[in-house]
């Protein structure tokens, strides 16, 4: 809906160009010769283009059809036909918008036209030529069918009237538009005078015009003439007016008959006329134009000088105008003031006068450069010479004004700035600095400034060696910060934020810092905030305190661990100063003596009141002789409490002594000895008892006390002895009975009193070496039972230890159980052995902050010898790797074969640095092995990823993950390098593959980009009676793109996602599809992977979905790889019996892959066994008899067992030969079918059905 301002708007405009267009056509036809039928020079076209570039595109359909119609009127009236009038005005019209059109997109693109000569020719040669040429061609067109005359007699006419049209009055009415706006923008500009005072003006310019038009015999030239005269005159205005006028009078002179054109008889010469015409008045508007920018550039040039000239002089700062040649032209006051001498005395002279002689050639070599070029702006900070002779500070400052079109140097502008007194306050503050280092450095204190708003670090000088570190390393806030020990960092950022944000004045913080050597040190920070009047800063001392720190803390905890064990163990100390008769206890000593607890000062007769009156003399005896002949005091005595009971009270003591032999106290501890000596004397009495019944067991039995000394041998104990003459009692049992345990002593005395029943918690794989007396040694399974008392279950009075011979059972378990855990080959750790240890080390070290450091070693340049030379060297090289890399590390750690090149380290109680420098150093062995085979020689290395274990958050698979994840960079770093997990993780957070893979996946997830193929499993012999497909999955780029399994997999798996894809796979065949695959009629088999088998919550998921699927359990059938149900053995097993019970089927994948098969092949109750494409990919190689062995041994156990096996990889005709004579029932690879997408095997199952 049009409003009433736009409809207003739109009316005056349609009105204003019909009236102005009827005027200029009217004008231009009544004005002609009776014999011509259009005007020699036209305006109504030029007018129009300019009114519609002042007018806005929401009023171009009204003014448009204004001009149109007042165009059509004119020519109507003027005698032309109705039709041909139409025609024109349509003309006339185009030609009007495609001028203002083309006007309006070159100001868009280029900018005003008017300002410039070169933006006047490109912004309005394309309207001045396009416009009218646009015009001709179709009003040539029209006329020609019209009128008697050719084509040809039209379009020159018509174009170069409109031409000289445009060129006459568009630049004028542009050039008066912008006068117009400029008066109201800038006040630069005088007003414009009244409309009726131009309309007068122009009347009289015209009248004078048109008389020298007459009065000149030669009307071309004195035309010319005025073209080129309007470019001189001072007004652009006025000289574009002149212009127009003109043109104007020419055309009117000429329709009056004082200029005759005779086109029918003498064309040619009137056409040479308005080129001519034409041409001068494109030079004449052209020269117009370029005087007006000459002009306007000399004004602004005039108008900087001046400002530049008068800031100079306002300056307080000395400026001076030069020659090239250094000679002052003009000064200001400040700058003769600063050289102590007057204004006219500095003025025509040389640079070189104020300058030392010293600094002469300097101060050439300074002007030269600026001269030539080299630089258009220099600063210098230089002595000046004054008119007195004082050599004076200033700061010169000279840049090169050159000429813009000539480009050299016409003069130099220069600024001395004082600086002297900045100088000496720079000078005072060195020498205050020189003392405050001095000052910091006898304190060993290193000093640094923060800037509170750019976080910018400034450290002195003298302070970074001090804290180990490299200034240039520690430039910023945050860099400080991550040196900081992560538990400490929280607190001090914390004290930092509270300084900074103005909630304290001070802080003073004790932390660990890390220094340039990875080292964390302690140190005492002292931080005060300051405001400055540009910026705030935070002013920091920090002294290092590692020394004081650790001596303190070790105080502190050797006094917290005496104060525990006294506690725990129920223990009392006393000292006792002789010559004050003064008895200090502590808190302890009144429990034991049962004496209200006072302020711990006694005498020695509080002690003696509470002995035993048979006791009293023999202990005061002991004491006083302990005392006087500073002799050890180790006794036992009885007291009597408060109640009357008797109590045993040991008690052992020292003596310090002064210089002189005296003694100054004795310090001792008392503990109750009571339920001892009560054990003792139960067991004196149980034993007669107890040597009939141990005497008659074949097993022996050992009885301690609390000591840990042999109390009773049964035979078969003195036997193990062969000391049938004497019996070892009251000797300590380790010292009689040597326990190992992998080589490592156990102290029956050490075995944990927490056993409370007599049983063998041994298992018979880890059951105890005992060296005989023979030096043979038997493998025992170790017993063990407290002695309690019948009154206090909680006292012991000793063990009972009972060991079984068990070397036979123990010999049978060891075999198997070495095979199960060691690799072939190597003889090394397997991985399923390496995860147990890697568990064990994880639940004992953690909680105790034991540095524990995994790697994987993946070994460089393998392949090549394994594929050069053949497996046999491959496994020799093998064998040597796994040598070296078990002869090199420490007895505590671990290295482990997990598969093929890869191997694995644990290294235990070495932290991070250590453990590169051990790593390094077997990297250096193993690069210094050599492997001659033939004639060929080669080397090997290694790439290693190291990953700190002691996070606690880490599960034994995030840290496998991890250490794999930093192999792999190691080995895309190249040969022997190691990766340390935590350096790629803060800069890998995406530079890794499968960290960048594991972005994809979740979006995948999220957005259910993921879909299905699948993969025929048919039988080796005879047809396919039941189809038979494995579903593999695909992951589907936001392009449509597929990505294959193998560069998802391994990172869904990496970082635990594998689970999210196994349920999607599982809830997309169960649920989303779960109708159409089942009336499909087809089989199914889905990959579950080990962490899918592993984890509770996605067993339930699957569970739920075979409870409520209408997909049939009994048509799916579940892979799952040998070693995912390895690596899980106890969940693999019950998950696989929960998924046959409902119904579905199970299959072992991979089968052989892993190193103990066969061993548990027999554990799991499965439906089909896959093999390994691995055995099959070599089969058709005459010279592997080895992978053929396997597959029959294989298929012959899958057939007694009653498992139906599927043989993988099977890719041609020979390897499907040779699997149909070693029996395989079914076969799956490329030569039976390619991975389909499931919506096209569903159609093409859908087909066939109908086809049936």
């Amino acid at each position: 809906m049009i409003t009433r301002r736009r409809a207003r708007q739109s009316v005056s405009a349609f009105l204003i160009l019909m009236t102005i267009s009827f005027s200029l056509v009217w004008f231009s036809l009544a004005v002609l010769p009776d014999s011509e039928q259009f005007s020699v020079i036209w305006y109504a076209s030029s007018v129009g283009a300019f009114a519609l570039t002042c007018l806005s595109r929401g009023t171009w359909p009204f003014a448009t059809l204004g001009l149109c119609v007042g165009v059509f009127i004119a020519d109507y009236q003027m005698g032309l036909s109705a039709e041909l009038s139409i025609q024109l005005a349509l003309v006339n019209t185009l030609t009007a918008v495609v001028g203002s059109s083309l006007y309006l997109f070159m100001k868009r693109r280029y900018g005003n036209p008017l300002r410039s000569i070169w933006p006047f020719i490109r912004g309005l040669t394309p309207v001045i030529i396009i416009s009218p040429l646009i015009g001709a061609l179709i009003g040539a067109s029209i006329l020609s069918v019209n009128t008697e005359n050719g084509y040809n007699y039209y379009i020159i006419r018509w174009f170069f009237s409109e031409l000289i049209g445009f060129i006459a009055l568009f630049p004028l009415l542009l050039a008066f538009q912008e006068r117009r706006q400029a008066q109201f923008q800038e006040t630069i500009y005088q007003p414009l005078p009244s409309p009726l005072k131009i309309v007068l003006v122009c009347i009289a310019l015209f009248l004078l015009i048109s008389l020298l038009l007459y009065a000149f015999p030669f009307p071309f030239l004195a035309l010319t003439g005025l073209f080129f005269l309007a470019a001189t005159l001072q007004s652009r205005l006025v000289g574009l007016a002149t212009i127009a006028l003109s043109v104007v009078s020419f055309d009117v002179l000429s329709a009056v008959g004082v200029f005759t054109f005779h086109i029918d008889i003498e064309q040619k010469a009137s056409l040479s006329r308005l080129i001519t015409a034409a041409t001068a008045m494109l030079i004449g508007v052209g020269m117009t134009q370029l005087a007006y920018s000459y002009r306007r550039h000399q004004k602004h040039h005039l108008e900087q000088h001046s400002l530049l000239t008068q800031a100079m002089h306002n300056s307080l700062i000395g400026m001076a105008i030069l020659d090239p040649r250094g000679i002052v032209q003009d000064a200001n006051t400040s700058l003769a003031h600063f050289f102590g001498c007057d204004r006219d005395v500095l003025l025509g002279s040389h640079v070189s006068l104020f300058t030392r002689e010293q600094d002469q050639s300097a101060l050439k070599d300074y002007f030269n450069d600026l001269i030539m070029g080299h630089a258009d702006n220099k600063r210098l900070e230089k002595q000046f010479l004054r008119a007195d002779g004082e050599h004076v500070w200033g700061r010169l400052s000279v840049t090169a004004v050159r000429d813009k079109h000539a480009g050299h140097v016409t003069h130099l502008i220069s600024q001395i700035e004082d600086i002297n007194a900045l100088k000496a306050a720079q000078r005072e503050q060195k020498r205050w600095l020189e003392r405050w280092r001095f000052a910091l450095d006898i304190n060993k204190l290193a000093v640094f400034e923060l800037n509170i708003h750019t976080g910018v670090l400034l450290f002195s000088g003298w302070s970074a060696p001090l804290l180990g570190i490299n200034p240039k390393s520690i430039q910023t806030y945050q860099a400080w910060v991550t040196r900081i020990h992560p538990d400490d960092r929280a607190g001090w950022e914390q004290a930092m934020r509270l300084l900074m944000d103005k909630h304290t004045n001070r802080m003073i913080e004790v932390f660990r810092f890390k220094n340039d050597q990875g080292r964390y040190r302690y140190l005492r920070q002292a931080s005060a905030r300051q405001t400055g009047e540009e910026t705030e800063t935070v002013l920091s001392t920090v002294i290092d305190i590692t020394e004081q720190y650790l001596a303190n803390t070790q105080t502190d905890t050797l006094r917290r661990r005496l104060e525990a064990a006294t506690k725990a163990a129920n223990i009392g100390i006393w000292e006792y100063h002789a010559k004050e008769d003064r008895l200090e206890w502590d808190p302890q000593m009144y429990t034991l003596y049962d004496i209200p607890i006072s302020d711990g000062h006694e005498t020695l007769a509080t002690w003696q009141r509470r002995l035993h009156p048979d006791d009293a003399d023999p202990i005061n005896h002991t004491f006083n002789q302990a005392l006087h002949h500073h002799e050890r005091l180790d006794t036992q005595f009885r007291i009597i409490d408060s109640q009357g009971r008797v109590r045993y009270i040991r008690a052992l003591a020292s003596l310090q002594l002064d210089d002189n032999g005296q003694t100054v106290r004795m310090i001792g501890a008392n503990w109750d000895n009571t339920e001892i000596n009560e054990l003792n004397q139960t067991l004196a009495q149980e034993r007669e008892q107890l040597d009939v019944v141990m005497n008659s067991i074949n097993d022996a039995v050992i009885t301690v006390d609390e000591q840990g000394n042999l109390a009773y041998l049964n035979n078969t104990a003195q036997w193990l002895t062969a000391n049938n003459d004497s019996l070892p009692l009251g000797q300590p049992v380790d010292s009689i009975f040597h326990l190992y345990n992998k080589q490592e002593r156990v102290l029956l005395s050490h075995f944990s009193d927490q056993q409370t029943n007599t049983f063998f918690a041994t298992q018979i794989q880890d059951a105890y070496q005992l060296v005989l007396a023979s030096g043979e040694r038997v493998y025992v399974s170790v017993a063990v039972s407290p002695l309690t008392s019948n009154k206090d279950q909680g006292s012991h009075h000793g063990y009972v230890f009972v060991l079984r011979d068990v070397s036979e059972e123990h010999a049978l378990m060891a075999q198997l159980d070495y095979n199960a855990n060691h690799d072939p080959l190597t003889l090394l750790p397997n991985r399923r052995a390496f995860e147990t240890i890697m568990e064990t080390h994880l639940s004992l070290y953690r909680n105790e902050d034991t540095p524990l450091v995994l790697a994987f070693v993946d070994l460089d340049l393998f392949k090549i010898i394994n594929d050069s030379v053949g497996h046999h060297a491959g496994d020799d090289v093998l064998c040597q790797v796994s040598q070296a890399l078990a002869d090199n590390i420490r007895s505590d750690d671990t290295v482990a074969r997990l598969g093929g090149d890869e191997f694995a380290l644990l290294l235990t109680h070495c932290n991070m640095r250590d453990a590169k420098r051990t790593i390094a150093d077997l990297i250096k062995r193993l690069e210094g092995l050599s492997f001659s085979y033939g004639e060929r020689i080669f080397s090997i290395s290694a790439s290693v990823g190291v990953v700190n274990v002691n996070d606690n958050t880490l599960t034994l698979s995030d840290l496998m993950s991890r250490a794999d994840v930093a192999m792999y960079e190691a080995k895309s770093a190249g040969r022997g390098q190691i990766v340390d997990y935590d350096d790629i993780s803060g800069t890998a957070q995406g530079r890794h593959s499968d960290i960048q893979m594991v972005g994809n996946i979740t979006r995948a997830l999220a957005e259910d980009r993921f879909t299905l193929y699948g993969q025929q499993v048919a039988p080796a012999k005879g047809p396919t009676i039941e189809h038979w497909y494995e579903l593999l999955v695909r992951m589907v780029e936001t392009d449509g793109s597929i990505i294959n399994p193998g560069q998802f997999i391994p990172a869904a798996e990496a970082f635990g996602y594998i689970r999210d894809i196994d349920a999607w796979v599982a809830n997309y065949v169960l649920n989303t599809r779960a109708r159409e695959l089942a009336d499909s009629g087809l089989r199914f088999n889905l990959n579950l992977s080990a962490h899918s088998i592993s984890d509770p919550k996605f067993q339930v998921h699957l569970k739920q979905l075979l409870t409520t699927s209408v997909f049939p359990a009994d048509r799916l059938c579940f892979e799952i790889t040998e070693s995912a149900l390895i690596s899980h053995l106890n969940a693999a097993v019950s998950f696989v019996d929960e998924l046959r019970a409902y119904g579905a089927h199970v299959a072992l994948d991979d089968f052989g892959a892993g190193l103990c098969s066969f061993h548990y092949l027999k554990l799991f109750n499965v439906d089909v066994v896959k093999v390994d494409g691995q055995f099959v990919a070599n089969l058709t190689d005459n010279d592997n008899e080895i992978d053929r062995v396997i597959l029959e041994s294989i298929v012959s156990i899958c057939d007694t067992m009653g498992y139906k096996t599927v043989a993988e990889w099977v890719s041609d005709e020979d390897k499907l030969a040779r699997v149909q004579e070693i029996g395989i029932n079914y076969v799956q690879g490329f030569l039976i079918d390619y991975p389909t997408p499931l919506d096209t095997l569903l159609a093409a199952n859908t087909l066939k059905s109908s086809a049936h």
